[in-house]
């Protein structure tokens, strides 16, 4: 069990009830000074993905701080929920700006998914908690007021609303 509190992440082994504690070696831009964290994940890369409140994303490796930088380009996005690898190898951001596919080794955007995109790109639903991948490789995404969405990117949608038996959107 890893948890967070200030600038230092905790782990709790509930076997032997000890409790450990390092410093974030934070990236040194002031936004992160005193970050409060909105997701912490590590990649298969043993890269430790994180993202703060005001919508910075950095990981740590090796002991070192590293930013990605993404709001200069996407001006809109704020948050970034989940940092997801999916079964293929592509890595997902799911944001509050829409889906991204994110090259994990250029440390870019290769593909976005929103409300403003047009084509392959248009998905109707820009706030994005959660990507889960199911056996078949179809994507369920968890959204922010506009329930649940079954798909794949570049493909039909098919969403699921308190019409359908949800208890919220």
């Amino acid at each position: 069990l890893i948890y967070q509190s200030s600038t230092l992440l905790g782990e709790f082994d509930p076997e032997t009830l000890k409790t450990s504690t390092f410093k974030i070696p934070l990236p040194s831009n002031t936004q992160w000074s005193t970050p409060q964290l909105w997701y912490l994940q590590e990649d298969s890369k043993n890269r430790l993905w994180l993202s703060n409140e005001l919508g910075d994303l950095g990981y740590l490796k090796d002991g070192s701080a590293n930013t990605v930088a993404l709001k200069q380009q996407y001006p809109k996005l704020q948050y970034i929920y989940q940092v997801k690898e999916d079964e293929s190898g592509k890595t997902w951001l799911a944001t509050n700006a829409g889906l991204f596919q994110f090259d994990l080794i250029q440390m870019q955007v290769i593909e976005r998914y929103w409300a403003g995109g047009e084509g392959q790109y248009h998905f109707p639903f820009d706030n994005i908690y959660h990507i889960h991948e199911d056996e078949a490789g179809i994507f369920w995404l968890a959204t922010g007021g506009t329930g649940l969405v079954k798909g794949r990117p570049g493909q039909t949608w098919q969403q699921f609303t308190i019409v359908d038996g949800l208890s919220d959107n």
